[in-house]
């Protein structure tokens, strides 16, 4: 954790004109790989974590990054959601999941996070413990989990999620493409993505951070 944080605060405030935008991912993934559930204290035999609905835990908020945890128990899911102008690192800290991902076509994206429209839905994955994945601004920026089995998983963001700064999420549900002069696109399936509402069977249940929070002073 202390290796994470640190190398954010070199890489994301105090000298990332100096990092190319790659060389910030690839030394930030290194760092969420090296992440155990033993030193998060998300243990899946912990009686206090609740079976029947997400668990999320807090364990970084700061105005450059953050860093969360989700329990997601068998069968549940984190429904298709943004990350507008966010990297997002994803690791399996233990359990199964499956994974759907998506982008818009057009450029303005943030007309399109608003208000919906045409997509690409990419190959669907699994991941499993130990498995991290990127996903960028420009790349798999939508995505949706879903527990094949019960699951943990830790996420760091940057920047983290901030309406001011007009980064709020939005939920969305994939449709079949109307316009059927569509083709699909570098392996990927055209969809119309719509934008809805918060979905009323999604809900977290916020437990404690139960680890050594990092030092932030910046």
């Amino acid at each position: 954790m202390e290796a994470l944080v640190n190398t954010a605060k070199k890489l994301l405030i105090h000298s990332f004109g100096r990092n190319s935008y790659e060389e910030a991912c690839n030394s930030l993934k290194r760092c969420v790989e090296g992440l155990t559930p033993e030193e998060l204290c998300i243990l899946e035999s912990d009686p206090n974590l609740n079976n029947k609905y997400i668990n999320f835990v807090n364990v970084v908020d700061s105005p450059s990054f953050a860093i969360s945890v989700f329990v997601i128990p068998t069968g549940l899911k984190l429904p298709l959601h943004d990350h507008v102008g966010m990297t997002v690192i994803t690791k399996v800290l233990w359990g199964e999941l499956d994974v759907d991902s998506f982008d818009f076509i057009e450029q303005d994206k943030f007309v399109c996070h608003h208000m919906g429209g045409d997509g690409l839905q990419y190959p669907p994955f699994t991941m499993r413990a130990g498995d991290c994945h990127l996903f960028y601004p420009f790349r798999e920026n939508l995505h949706e989990f879903k527990a094949r089995k019960r699951c943990a998983i830790v996420d760091f963001m940057w920047p983290p999620y901030n309406p001011a700064e007009d980064r709020d999420c939005h939920y969305f549900i994939s449709q079949p493409n109307p316009d059927s002069s569509r083709k699909n696109i570098d392996n990927a399936k055209v969809v119309y993505l719509k934008r809805i509402p918060c979905p009323p069977s999604f809900y977290t249940q916020s437990i404690p951070y139960g680890g050594r929070r990092p030092f932030l002073s910046f």
